[in-house]
């Protein structure tokens, strides 16, 4: 809607505009009837998109005198850096910490990171499981399958929060999960920021190998790529 905005504006004015393409705006064709998007590129000045994946997807569409840029979104390094002092004040073991992070939203995979919980403990194994986000359109789906899968002692759901206090549930967990899909309607991520932000506090980060994640997860390297909507495979690589 803002860019159909932008080139009204651009055509009572005569002045150039560019826009920013996310996911949403890329994959959802609801969003972009017929050949709107290409008319948008057509119109622009340039494009920028914020991860090859979408690059890739916007060059199929895009006339060959609009300038297409890839800029990836950065984060505050200067918060989202381990302290030094982290550690269980009690002294005893901590019990591990499975985070993740993002809205209630079908696309983050939550439905698939509660059936690798549930894999796990039918395994005996001993952890927390805690989701951090904003309730949305999933939040009632994800709150009955804790009931139905009994994982109430497990996992909890922990609204939104600041940066600043995102960063010490960060330096509490042992491992960040964040198993993305490309949900029936053709819906997914780009590159996560909270990826990002969970490589820089050095916390060991499972993911999967959709849309632009490969480009920032090398699995082996500096995390671990699951397929996506495969739980059984997400337990494995979780309890490794």
């Amino acid at each position: 809607m803002l860019v159909a905005f932008q080139m009204f504006a651009s055509r009572l004015s005569g002045l150039p505009f560019s826009f920013t393409a996310h996911a949403k705006d890329i994959y959802l064709g609801e969003l972009n009837p017929g050949d709107l998007l290409s008319l948008k590129m057509s119109r622009a000045k340039f494009v920028v998109t914020c991860a090859g994946a979408n690059r890739r997807r916007l060059e199929k569409l895009c006339p060959p005198h609009t300038p297409l840029h890839t800029i990836y979104h950065g984060i505050d390094t200067s918060l989202f850096e381990p302290s030094e002092d982290v550690g269980d004040a009690s002294g005893g073991p901590r019990v591990p910490l499975i985070l993740s992070v993002g809205r209630i939203v079908e696309k983050k995979g939550f439905d698939y990171l509660l059936k690798a919980c549930h894999r796990l403990r039918r395994q005996g194994r001993d952890f927390k499981c805690l989701i951090v986000g904003g309730a949305d359109k999933h939040s009632e789906t994800i709150e009955r399958m804790i009931g139905e899968l009994r994982l109430e002692d497990t996992v909890a759901v922990q609204p939104s929060v600041t940066q600043e206090e995102l960063k010490q549930i960060y330096e509490r967990a042992t491992i960040f999960a964040l198993p993305c899909l490309v949900t029936d309607n053709g819906d997914r991520d780009g590159i996560p920021n909270v990826l990002v932000e969970a490589m820089a506090m050095k916390l060991p980060v499972v993911s999967t190998d959709i849309s632009g994640i490969p480009e920032l997860v090398q699995s082996g390297v500096n995390g671990l790529l699951v397929p996506s909507r495969d739980e059984a495979r997400l337990a494995e690589t979780i309890g490794a």
